[in-house]
């Protein structure tokens, strides 16, 4: 599962407050839009990061091309 993280400090404690979300390490607010798509990207890259690690493990036991 894809964890939100601050685009300014990296930290993962983010919490709803009142219509939006706040990071409780260094204050940066976001909207819910802007959560929605900073929550779309982390799912992007975990997506990329797993196709990756199945491509890699595809190839080093052999399976390579056998989908």
């Amino acid at each position: 599962m894809a964890v939100l993280k601050c685009e300014v400090c990296g930290s993962n404690q983010l919490i709803k407050s009142n219509n939006a979300f706040k990071c409780m390490n260094c204050g940066m607010q976001y909207s819910l839009k802007e959560i929605r798509g900073v929550f779309d990207a982390a799912q992007a890259a975990e997506k990329a990061t797993q196709r990756a690690k199945d491509d890699g493990c595809s190839i080093n036991n052999g399976t390579a091309g056998k989908g």
